[in-house]
């Protein structure tokens, strides 16, 4: 009998190769649903921003953000692609467009500087008045001021300084704008001590409030003009404060006061118009004691400031 042979069985091994997936993670998405989480919450935070300003603050924003020098009232902005109009909206369309392109191509013409006056005699500039009419208006004001000395038989060669002075404010009424208004209200003459030029009040003009010693912002213009034309001159000046006989304050402030505190504040004004310190002789407040009207002690007119420019 032969002997069977033992047979082994025969092990198959399969090795199955994985497939590459490129190495992909699975959590990209959330990179990207981030972005867009961020990108809302700016685009909801720019419509709240938007809405809770006015309009005066989105202007300026957009001037700070404008790159370009700001050419209209549409404050556009100059981009590769056009015209886009920041305060609009962006609602430019695209004749608006055509139309800023013509503009920008269009040459400027400079603008000549605004004219301004450095002294009240600057004004023939300003108001359009040549220095020919200012010569003859000043060559009128002295011709009648030499014919009324005349016919009162007054020396028309004597203090020629003042008579200047009095020609030049006389002008000054055709010139100067604040002058040229409150003309009436201007008072020149010569008496013992100098030139005086007296500012009056009236019913529909008042150079300080009720019971006050603060300048009206018409009555600090005129200081400042005035203080301008005799700044320069040589004569000291005297400051004197009016009120009328209307009975004001009690027993500690009245009229002696008020008009005392008036003076010295157009004693500061014409300081602040350029006239020197020392050129201030005195400053004093008379009250009701000079009236301007003597038959009327209660008429407005009789508040006034006066200078005095001494001999």
């Amino acid at each position: 009998m032969a002997l069977r042979e033992d047979k082994q069985p025969t092990i198959i091994r399969r090795k199955r190769r994985r497939r590459s997936h490129g190495n992909v993670e699975h959590g990209s998405w959330k990179v990207a649903y981030a972005d867009f989480v961020t990108a809302m919450m700016a685009f909801f935070l720019l419509m709240w921003l938007v809405n809770t300003t006015n309009e005066e603050d989105r202007n300026r924003i957009s001037e700070y953000f404008n790159p370009y020098e700001v050419e209209d009232a549409t404050q556009a902005v100059q981009v590769e692609t056009g015209i886009i109009a920041i305060s609009d909206g962006g609602k430019a369309s695209g004749e608006d467009i055509q139309a800023q392109d013509e503009k920008d191509q269009t040459p400027e013409v400079a603008t000549p500087p605004e004219k301004t006056a450095s002294t009240p005699f600057d004004y023939w500039d300003v108001v359009e008045l040549s220095r020919e009419d200012y010569q003859s208006l000043l060559a009128q004001a002295r011709a009648a001021r030499d014919l009324a000395d005349q016919d009162l038989g007054m020396d028309v060669t004597e203090d020629s300084d003042f008579k200047d002075l009095a020609d030049q404010l006389a002008a000054l009424k055709e010139v100067s704008p604040i002058f040229r208004e409150y003309a009436d209200q201007i008072l020149v003459d010569e008496v013992t001590d100098g030139l005086r030029i007296q500012f009056v009040e009236q019913n529909q003009y008042s150079m300080f409030g009720k019971g006050s010693s603060e300048l009206t912002d018409e009555a600090r213009r005129m200081m400042s003009v005035f203080g301008s034309v005799v700044k320069d001159i040589p004569n000291r000046i005297a400051i004197a404060g009016h009120t009328d006989a209307t009975p004001f304050g009690g027993e500690t402030y009245g009229n002696w006061e008020l008009s005392t505190d008036r003076a010295n504040a157009a004693r500061r004004a014409v300081l602040e118009a350029g006239i020197s310190g020392d050129q201030i002789d005195r400053v004093e407040g008379k009250a009701d004691t000079e009236p301007l009207l003597p038959d009327a002690p209660e008429d407005p007119r009789n508040r006034r400031i006066t200078f005095v420019i001494l001999r």
